[in-house]
């Protein structure tokens, strides 16, 4: 049964297949849309700029507590996929059936590793997509 009423965020996790980013701690689904300005003569002294919609591209950053052995995508894992320039499918999902999800084929742009002293190790990573995205509903 689909959730009801607002989503709690730790519902909604990144996915790299079927395994979630372990120990996350927090993540983000952007999307944009890049925009061609529209000049010419005939509104040049309306004041007013006519765009026209162009290229899409969507980002998810993910961070994490960081951890050698964890069974699911971890910070070695996205390193490898970043190192040899290998494109993932992520999805942010709640893994709740009947719920919304939306999946793409990405490129991890940056991952960093996080060493405060006298406290839990983290990383975070930014993934921009390649191709189109995808909505679906949780099976």
């Amino acid at each position: 049964m689909p959730s009801t009423g607002i989503i709690n965020g730790t519902n909604l996790r990144v996915y790299e297949g079927s395994d979630a980013v372990a120990y996350a701690t927090e993540g983000s689904f952007s999307l944009s849309r890049e925009f061609t300005e529209q000049l010419h003569k005939d509104n040049a002294g309306s004041g007013w700029t006519e765009r026209s919609p162009h290229t899409k591209t969507a980002t998810i950053t993910v961070s994490a507590l960081y951890a050698d052995d964890a069974s699911s995508t971890n910070f070695n894992e996205l390193f490898t996929a970043w190192d040899g320039g290998t494109s993932l499918t992520l999805k942010f999902s709640t893994e709740v059936t009947g719920d919304d999800f939306w999946s793409g084929s990405f490129y991890c742009e940056s991952i960093e590793l996080n060493a405060p002293d006298k406290d839990d190790a983290s990383y975070s990573a930014t993934f921009i997509s390649t191709g189109a995205i995808t909505m679906a509903q949780v099976a």
